[in-house]
């Protein structure tokens, strides 16, 4: 297991379940700050640290990272629907298991980061915490 699966296992969750609004993958051209108007999410996965989580024959290393969801809606339109991706983003990534044996992803709990104001855009950082083992 490592970086590139679990954003595999993560991202293809995110493309399956998601139906609320246009997601920018990072990857991609995406021009929606510039020129939309319909709310949008941008989403990346970003490696932390890694542990030896157990000692013997065969050590144990775990390693954390956060999956970043960036939920954008125009400024002046207020918070409502917001609150409703964030939540949607919570069902479908808090505490929950992705993957088969060897390949699994574990996700914890999630932060988010206030709204802020980004060129005209309202932004909210939905932030799931996540580690898999090899």
């Amino acid at each position: 297991m490592n970086y590139e699966t679990a954003a595999r296992l993560l991202e293809t969750e995110l493309q399956t379940n998601w139906v609320d609004t246009e997601i920018g993958w990072r990857n991609f051209e995406f021009d929606q700050l510039a020129t939309g108007t319909a709310s949008f999410i941008r989403a990346e996965v970003i490696p932390n640290f890694s542990q030896h989580s157990a000692m013997g024959a065969g050590p144990l290393h775990r390693s954390y990272g956060i999956f970043s969801v960036s939920i954008y809606s125009k400024f002046h339109t207020g918070t409502r629907s917001v609150l409703k991706l964030i939540d949607t983003l919570e069902s479908l990534f808090k505490g929950k298991t992705f993957g088969t044996y060897p390949d699994i992803v574990r996700t914890r709990s999630s932060d988010v980061i206030p709204i802020q104001e980004h060129k005209g855009w309202n932004v909210v950082v939905h932030n799931t915490q996540f580690y898999f083992d090899e």
